[in-house]
């Protein structure tokens, strides 16, 4: 950089060359670039991992202890759906599969109504 520098000619004040001043500021707008994108990119990984940790934080406990379909059965807190607001939990996928296809509307909103009064 101290070669960029000139001595005007008048002696007293010292100034850029201009095409040296020019490939200094495309360094120093790179750079800058460079660093923004950097710190954008790590802020959205870092708000990423705390929503992760966040929605770990908030899962929603199911609102039954036993199978609706099996209700000798205990219940797996992985095997889950949401119904009008309310996480059921099952024993197995297959008892998910009779949830949707085999209980009426009537029969669904029995069961919550019943779950939610436990």
């Amino acid at each position: 950089m101290v070669a960029a520098l000139r001595s005007d000619p008048a002696g007293d004040e010292a100034g850029w060359d201009p095409a040296t001043a020019r490939r200094i500021t495309r360094a120093m707008i790179r750079a800058l670039k460079n660093t923004f994108l950097t710190t954008v990119v790590c802020l959205s990984l870092a708000a990423c991992a705390g929503m992760d940790a966040k929605a770990g934080d908030m899962a929603v406990k199911p609102i039954n202890d036993s199978c609706p379909l099996m209700p000798d059965h205990g219940v797996d807190p992985d095997v889950t759906v949401e119904y009008e607001g309310h996480t059921i939990a099952f024993c197995c996928k297959k008892c998910v599969r009779g949830w949707n296809e085999k209980m009426s509307a009537e029969e669904r909103a029995a069961f919550v109504k019943q779950a939610m009064m436990k």
